[in-house]
């Protein structure tokens, strides 16, 4: 149950940081395209873009308190692959906690991965990614993480996942 509201709570910080990194529907060759890993692999783990696109995978996570996204971002660790190689120090690509004003008051980051382009109809390239936290952290989000007492998330695993992106 609570890695559902958790999956929750990140469809929602995807949602609302989609807002400032939207991807084009109608997106031509060389047009940046945020691929929002969440909802890929929530969805039907592949997306498609076009081909000569500038690609950028995401993933994001919004919470209250500001000290939850801080002891957030102290615990947790990325694993994450393109195409079978590994990123190095995938940690290093969260944003600093960012105050969204529009959301009563959330703090969120942001995961952001610059791919290299698919030049070609057809090319495509294959995600693995995975978020561990070794601590937990404080989620006071109700009522996506509605629970008795302050809601903790963590430690374990919160987010992992495939998502093959295709060029047309």
């Amino acid at each position: 149950m609570k890695k559902v509201m958790l999956w929750s709570a990140i469809f929602a910080a995807t949602a609302l940081m989609a807002v400032t990194t939207p991807a084009p529907p109608s997106a031509s060759a060389g047009t940046p395209v945020t691929v929002r890993l969440p909802s890929c692999v929530l969805g039907t783990q592949a997306r498609t873009v076009p081909a000569g696109s500038d690609v950028t995978i995401a993933a994001g996570l919004s919470t209250r308190p500001r000290a939850g996204i801080e002891q957030f971002l102290s615990a947790v660790s990325v694993t994450a692959e393109v195409d079978g190689t590994l990123i190095a120090n995938a940690n290093d690509y969260f944003t600093p906690a960012i105050h969204h004003l529009f959301t009563r008051g959330s703090w969120g980051t942001d995961w952001r991965y610059a791919l290299p382009t698919l030049e070609h109809a057809g090319d495509q390239v294959v995600i693995e990614y995975r978020w561990d936290v070794s601590d937990r952290f404080l989620s006071v989000d109700a009522p996506i993480l509605a629970v008795e007492g302050p809601p903790f998330v963590g430690p374990g695993e919160l987010l992992s996942g495939s998502c093959t992106i295709t060029a047309s």
